[in-house]
């Protein structure tokens, strides 16, 4: 099993194999919904998350799943975790996942 964060890292040039593909999730949980041109829905929309209760983050974590299941076809999300503190800017998205 592996696991992507949200938390900003450098970009890997040439990566491949599994490092490319958790590259991948890890570029859908970190842009911005609209951000992209020709695919305005690709990315995360963090606004859902306004109201900070454990009710919003399982709904939220219900749409991660379903946004890595979208877009990043060669993995099976297991699990989703959302925590937040007071010193992070930021929830911080944990997506926990295998490999097909």
């Amino acid at each position: 099993m592996h696991a992507v964060t949200n938390k900003i890292e450098p970009i890997i040039w040439g990566a491949d194999g599994t490092e490319a593909i958790l590259q991948c999730v890890k570029m859908i949980i970190t842009t911005p919904v609209g951000s992209v041109p020709l695919d305005r829905g690709f990315g995360i929309d963090m606004s859902l998350l306004d109201t900070q209760n454990a009710d919003d983050f399982s709904k939220f974590a219900d749409y991660v799943r379903g946004l890595v299941n979208k877009y990043e076809p060669r993995v099976v999300v297991k699990n989703v975790e959302i925590s937040t503190s007071e010193e992070q800017e930021q929830p911080l998205i944990k997506v926990f996942l295998d490999l097909k």
